[in-house]
């Protein structure tokens, strides 16, 4: 079993995941197979399957902020770095979520029946999909919106991000590899403050997922301050490839700065 560490240096905040009116965060994404506008066909399960990440934004072609973020070239530049040309670990798809367009407004306002800010297929390198059944499945409410989606089939909404603070956020994905392996996700140190007066009660917790082809049966998860031992639990269970166990050490009495440290074993 590889060993994973996370480092809290002054105990650094937790990280919190951005609420959403729309398909709330952490759902099962729907599945989708659909052709894009070139005619390829594209199934969202089989490339998470396959280990990718996808990123998806539904948009319309009216819409003026949707046209802004486009030609800002995040998500082309998102996936020219990290797509099949670049380190091969995500897929990129713009979908049209209006039903009320027509093909053409893809292409600008000439022929559009709808209205288009302009040209979304010139310079796109990833698939376009006029599908606004997807855009129902994901439960849009507004355009554009921007999903990750994880190998686990989980999904998460993002703001609007340049293409290295999206990369950021999709990097967070659990992604398998290897027979054993484990991760740790949605790790809360306790606390929200960053630093501490006095002597501070902690509860670290965390999700304890298994990244590896094999069922995890077995894991020793050791918590460290400034390298001195705290607490070692000896978990058991059974958990398949993206099981998840949530996993919590008794309060912790901490005082000044240091790391927290978290072993799987």
């Amino acid at each position: 079993m590889n060993s994973r560490k996370l480092l809290f240096p002054s105990l650094l905040v937790a990280i919190a995941i951005r609420l959403s009116a729309q398909l709330p965060d952490g759902s099962v994404a729907p599945d989708f197979t659909a052709q894009d506008i070139m005619g390829q066909t594209h199934h969202l399960y089989e490339l998470l399957d396959s280990g990718k990440i996808v990123v998806i934004e539904i948009s319309a072609t009216w819409c003026a902020p949707c046209w802004v973020y486009h030609t800002s070239n995040a998500m082309r530049d998102l996936y020219n770095e990290h797509g099949p040309a670049g380190d091969d670990k995500l897929r990129v798809f713009w979908v049209e979520g209006d039903p009320n367009t027509n093909l053409n407004c893809l292409y600008g306002p000439g022929g559009c029946n709808g209205g288009s800010a302009g040209n979304y297929v010139a310079g796109t390198p990833y698939p376009i999909l006029d599908n606004a059944g997807i855009a129902n499945d994901y439960q849009i409410t507004y355009y554009p919106s921007i999903f990750v989606v994880c190998p686990n089939k989980k999904t998460y909404e993002l703001d609007p991000l340049d293409a290295d603070d999206l990369w950021e956020k999709a990097r967070q994905c659990p992604v398998a590899f290897g027979a054993h392996n484990a991760g740790i996700f949605q790790y809360s140190p306790g606390t929200e403050i960053s630093e501490l007066c006095g002597v501070q009660e902690l509860a670290p917790s965390f999700s304890l997922t298994n990244l590896g082809a094999t069922p995890l049966t077995a894991a020793t998860i050791e918590l460290e301050w400034n390298n001195n031992a705290l607490q070692t639990l000896q978990w058991t269970g059974y958990l398949s490839t993206y099981g998840e166990a949530p996993i919590s050490f008794a309060n912790q009495g901490l005082s000044n700065s240091g790391t927290l440290k978290t072993t799987i074993t």
